[in-house]
């Protein structure tokens, strides 16, 4: 995902602000997954089977992906 796609779905007004600040990542039982863009980026990058498993090389390209675009945002806020 890059910055841009990101910076569109986080104004998005469906999603409440600052929710990720009180998630336990027990998404299974919260009832405000709809509202979570948190769970929302989850959904999409770790999609498959291969991508949740931490033995699997998808696993550590999606999260290193993931990690990748998250620096660059980092460091154009610096």
């Amino acid at each position: 995902m890059d910055k841009d796609e990101l910076m569109r779905k986080a104004n998005n007004p469906k999603y409440i602000p600052g929710i990720y600040n009180y998630c336990d990542r027990w998404c299974a039982r919260c009832n405000f997954t709809s509202r979570c863009l948190n769970f929302e980026i989850s959904e999409e990058q770790f999609s498959t089977p291969e991508s949740r498993d931490i033995q699997n090389k998808e696993f550590w390209n999606q999260l290193s992906d993931l990690l990748s675009s998250t620096l660059k945002m980092v460091q154009e806020d610096l």
